[in-house]
């Protein structure tokens, strides 16, 4: 809610009353963006991955001696806090989708991709990589 102000000097021409101001508060700002902890270097185990219109996620199936287990992933930016051989193997496999999702599972296609050209993954200080992108544009 905003705070109301009557101004003391400035006046409505037409009504002659003073003016009357609404300040608002300005936004809360979120400083670090909370990233579940995902399952790192899987490559080896990696089968395929789509993403399930039904529930809103992409699925990554892996598949070890036998035992199939998958890893569900909401938020496409959770993908960023992947190992580097993890984003290189989802960057060269592409994900099964149906035509009706193609908007959302291209979101985790693009996350993949900027991932693997500006090399971001799990262990990376963004402070440091962002000042080397700013350095060679």
């Amino acid at each position: 809610m905003p705070t109301r102000y009557i101004h003391k000097e400035k006046v409505h021409p037409i009504t002659k009353k003073p003016l009357i101001v609404l300040k608002w508060k300005p936004p809360t700002i979120m400083k670090k963006m909370p990233l579940r902890k995902m399952i790192q270097d899987f490559s080896d185990q990696f089968k395929w991955w789509y993403y399930d219109g039904r529930t809103g996620e992409a699925v990554i199936v892996l598949c070890k001696e036998g035992s199939w287990e998958t890893i569900r992933v909401f938020d496409p930016l959770w993908l960023t806090n992947l190992s580097e051989q993890d984003v290189t193997t989802l960057y060269k496999c592409q994900p099964f989708f149906d035509v009706a999702d193609i908007d959302q599972a291209l979101q985790y296609v693009k996350v993949i991709r900027i991932c693997f050209a500006f090399d971001i993954h799990a262990g990376v200080n963004w402070k440091t990589r962002t000042k080397e992108m700013l350095k060679t544009n």
